[in-house]
Formats: structure tokens, sequence, C-alpha cells
């Protein structure tokens, strides 16, 4: 009875031992994959800062473009391998707020519901 017991705790030693590691390797695979997403998100977001940046800048050298090409007093202009234009125009939107006050029925008729997925960083 007594290499009955003394067995057994061998036994169940061993099944601990291999527990504990397997669960000390599933905690480090999930500790790996958090940072893993923290550095995706990390660098998502540096991109997101870049991106607004870059938006800022071309937004100033386009108006600085359009300034120069209303100095010189045209809409059209050949400089190097570029031509550029700058034409005003009018462009027809569909006011969907003015609809929905005048026409609510015709409105929800025809509005429809579309799956959509967002991602957003805080």
């Amino acid at each position: 009875m007594k290499d009955f017991l003394l067995e057994r705790s061998k036994r169940l030693l061993i099944t601990e031992k291999n527990f504990v590691e397997d669960l000390r390797k599933q905690t480090n695979f999930l500790e790996e994959k958090i940072m893993t997403l923290e550095e995706k998100i990390t660098e998502l977001q540096t991109l997101m800062n870049e991106q607004a940046e870059l938006a800022d800048q071309m937004e100033a050298l386009k108006d600085e473009i359009k300034a120069e090409l209303t100095n010189q007093g045209v809409s059209e202009l050949e400089i190097g391998d570029f031509n550029v234009k700058y034409t005003k125009y009018i462009s027809h939107q569909f006011d969907r707020k003015a609809f929905k006050a005048e026409h609510e029925n015709l409105y929800e008729e025809f509005s429809k519901e579309v799956p959509a997925v967002r991602l957003t960083l805080n």
C-alpha cells in the first residue's frame, strides 16, 4: 500500500508540474499576444497622427498654390511636369435632413439599415 501511495504521489506531482508548466506557457503566449496587439494599436495610432499632420500640410500647400494662381489671375498653369488647374464649380448634394423633415414617411420608406464596423482608438 505504501508503494502504491508513493507511486500515486509521484504521478500527481508530475501531473501538477505539467499543469503548472502548461499554464506558464499559455500565460506567456497570451502576454506575447497582448503585447503584439498593443504594439499594433500603438503603431496604428502613430500612423493616424501622422496622417492628420500630412493632411494639414497638404491642405496648407493647396491653399498656397490656389493663392498663387489667384494672384497671377489664372486658373491653369503649366509648371515643370505639372499642369495645375484651379476650378470653382457648384456641386449638387442631397439635403437628407431637410427631406426627412418635410417627407418623413418617404425618408423612412426608402431608408435601409446597412451593417457597419467601427474601430475607435482613444
